[in-house]
């Protein structure tokens, strides 16, 4: 095929990658996270971080990175709609966000968190994002429509290179276990985040103390 015949009959090429996710390869390989998932309303249709009220109403999934300067690969697709007469793709992207250690429920105040990136926001199938380098810690993907209320399924895959516990959050806040029936529920999550330490202490070996500024 000539490449005129080709512009004649192709509107749009898309570029497939493997990803090495092979435990007994030589080369460089990932660890993937992998998620089927929906936007739906009305929980959980929020649209782009423009939407500031409604945009973590989206599905968020978190993930670990356990090495300093590491980089992950994020790939969002929308799922084929072929089967509906008159379908086609609507605009999504996702971002990223850097959280506390230990959040293990989804995030309700975009303010307290920070921004790391974002992919472009395309009415394509799939969108594929490389980034780097990454600090160790913990990360929320969010992805999303441009639009806020609009309905449709996606995959959502996340590569890392260690094993990162890739997993939904789905749940507001913690439930109560069957052993704190008798407690109260609870009612508020405090955030605490050290900027700096000035003269802090501590007993060295030979029994005497010893200050330290960090």
């Amino acid at each position: 095929m000539t490449f005129e015949d080709y512009c004649k009959y192709f509107h749009q090429t898309c570029i497939c990658r493997v990803v090495n996710t092979s435990f007994f390869s030589l080369s460089k390989t990932w660890h993937e996270g992998e998620a089927h998932g929906q936007w739906k309303k009305p929980d959980r249709a929020g649209g782009c971080p423009n939407n500031k009220d409604t945009f973590l109403k989206n599905p968020q999934y978190k993930f670990d990175v356990d090495e300093d300067q590491d980089e992950i690969m994020v790939q969002l697709m929308q799922k084929s709609t072929r089967d509906r007469q008159g379908s086609q793709n609507i605009t999504v992207g996702f971002t990223v966000l850097r959280v506390e250690l230990n959040r293990e429920y989804r995030i309700h105040d975009l303010s307290l968190q920070e921004m790391v990136t974002s992919s472009a926001f395309k009415n394509s199938r799939s969108m594929f994002l490389r980034y780097g380098p990454m600090k160790k810690g913990r990360y929320v993907v969010v992805p999303s429509t441009f639009e806020p209320n609009q309905e449709t399924s996606f995959l959502l895959r996340v590569y890392t290179s260690s094993s990162n516990s890739f997993k939904e959050l789905k749940q507001d806040r913690p439930v109560k276990s069957w052993y704190q029936c008798c407690g109260g529920a609870a009612k508020m999550v405090t955030q605490i985040r050290v900027v700096k330490a000035v003269g802090l202490e501590r007993q060295d070996t030979s029994g005497g103390w010893m200050f330290n500024n960090y």
